[in-house]
């Protein structure tokens, strides 16, 4: 048992040391491009990550407590499903649910987007080692805010499209958008907030005064998900979990939370570095684009 125990500590050591080795700026993502389901070629959107798109402020004010906020929320929601609180909804408890933590790659992935959306998600944004795509939700408001607060009330919105699910044991076991939702309804958000093997999140906030195509969306939250294997969750026909008694099929290496007891995994230490950014100059807190 001790053995196995010290073989997980060290395996995961090394993904940190790994994870706080590689420089995302540093790396060519115009060599990362992605082929879509019907064989379009896509750029990859850190290719042109210093090109810029309208007027725009990306906000970096206190990014640690916002890192640690994105964490703790998203682990929070995912707990609480995988615990059993959602059974009144038709959802049952979550055996494989892991605990998210924060990537600093998916974070300058997303701070990429950030420069250039207006509408809609991007169309490939994997990781540097990653065959498949990245998961990814979008938030608006037509307000500006910039406080944490606001942020986490997104995805908190985000979760509450699990009201719009129909058929919830159909929905977690064989995942599509199409027959799973109420008329008009998203649920999207909700089951790639909820999916199981999703490890890691990384978030960009933006502001943009001027909005063409999509003018609720001033106030922009992105957020890019991915597993272990770098995939993201919202898979066609993938499960979003396994029923079972919260955390009872943990991958192996992993048990069950302290802090979050539906959880499996252990949560790693908040980066506290700014974020990365393309280019050798300083980076402000609020960098006016």
């Amino acid at each position: 048992m001790e053995k196995i125990l010290l073989l997980n500590f060290c395996l995961c050591l090394q993904m940190l040391v790994m994870a706080a080795d590689f420089d995302p700026s540093k790396f060519n993502y115009c060599k990362a491009e992605c082929t879509d389901y019907y064989d379009e070629v896509h750029e990859h959107t850190a290719c042109t990550c210093n090109k810029l798109e309208g007027t725009r402020t990306q906000i970096f004010d206190d990014i640690v407590n916002f890192r640690t906020a994105m964490v703790e929320i998203h682990n929070k929601l995912r707990n609480k499903l995988a615990s059993g609180e959602e059974t009144d909804r038709g959802f049952p408890n979550a055996a494989n649910m892991r605990v998210i933590n924060y990537d600093l790659e998916l974070e300058y992935i997303a701070n990429c987007y950030a420069k250039v959306i207006y509408k809609g998600h991007d169309k490939c944004n994997r990781k540097h080692h990653a065959e498949y795509n990245s998961g990814q939700n979008i938030a608006g408001s037509s307000e500006r805010r910039e406080d944490i607060e606001f942020f986490i009330q997104r995805v908190h919105k985000w979760y509450n499209e699990i009201d719009n699910v129909l058929n919830p044991a159909d929905f977690i076991k064989v995942f599509g958008l199409e027959g799973h939702a109420k008329p008009k309804k998203s649920v999207g958000h909700f089951s790639q907030v909820v999916w199981a093997e999703t490890t890691r999140v990384g978030c960009a906030r933006v502001w943009i005064p001027n909005n063409p195509e999509k003018k609720a969306y001033h106030s922009v939250l992105i957020c890019n998900y991915a597993g272990d294997d770098g995939i993201g969750g919202n898979i066609q026909d993938g499960t979003i979990y396994k029923v079972g008694e919260a955390c009872s099929q943990c991958p192996e290496g992993t048990s069950c939370n302290d802090k979050y007891t539906s959880l499996c995994g252990e949560i790693e230490p908040i980066p506290e570095r700014e974020p990365y950014k393309k280019g050798s100059h300083p980076l402000h807190h609020k960098d006016e684009l």
